[in-house]
């Protein structure tokens, strides 16, 4: 009787055990592997930035209609543009405002004004693809430097890791002119003339202009 008891329960745990295994199994077996998860968190990420994206364009527009703004830069328009395509296209209608996107750069009190600095990557946000700028100095009330004057600045350590975010403002502007920057160095030689050396630096333009708005453009 006692040896019938141990099989008995030998045969239940061995039940029981296979039991077990069978469960563990379904909840290991079934579930996502690790690749379906990642997978599904860049589904989740690119549907993110979309959302984002949307929000963005949909502010764009509405500031646009606002102001009754043109957008620069104007699509097609690469990073090899002549200087008198961007000079035709922003002088094309004088009497309607700009709107770009825009890194603030610097805030300064010149001979003509406060001079509030953005700049503008030529091909939309990819600023280190394009290495091709253009810096807007944009002459604006006293009272509106305060907006810019509130925003922390960047350690020098870390301020080019800005340009991977988006940039800081929509701006709306009205432009006097655009010209091309110098790819020129000056250099003081021991005789004490000057002279001029291409350094190769990356070609940028400088506008100037009035500004008419900035708005800051969401993160979140």
């Amino acid at each position: 009787m006692d040896l019938e008891k141990q099989n008995t329960w030998s045969g239940q745990r061995k039940f029981i055990f296979i039991i077990f295994l069978c469960f563990a199994f379904s909840v290991t077996g079934c579930g996502p592997s690790y690749e379906e998860r990642q997978a599904k968190k860049e589904v989740e990420r690119k549907e993110l930035i979309r959302k984002k994206e949307a929000k963005v364009k949909i502010l764009s527009d509405q500031i646009s209609e606002k102001y009754n703004a043109i957008c620069f830069p104007p699509e097609g328009l690469g990073a090899a543009a002549f200087t008198y395509e961007l000079q035709k296209f922003l002088s094309a209608d004088v009497e309607r405002a700009v709107l770009f996107k825009g890194y603030l750069e610097d805030v300064e009190k010149t001979e003509h004004g406060i001079v509030i600095e953005f700049i503008c990557p030529l091909l939309g946000e990819e600023f280190y693809l394009s290495e091709t700028v253009i810096r807007f100095r944009l002459t604006t009330a006293e009272e509106k430097v305060k907006q810019f004057l509130a925003v922390k600045g960047e350690d020098p350590i870390f301020r080019l890791l800005r340009y991977f975010s988006v940039p800081d403002y929509f701006v709306v502007a009205k432009i006097a002119e655009l010209k091309r920057s110098r790819r020129y160095e000056f250099f003081g030689s021991a005789s004490g003339d000057v002279v001029e050396i291409d350094v190769k630096i990356h070609p940028s333009f400088v506008s100037t202009g009035k500004l008419v708005e900035a708005i800051p453009i969401p993160n979140d």
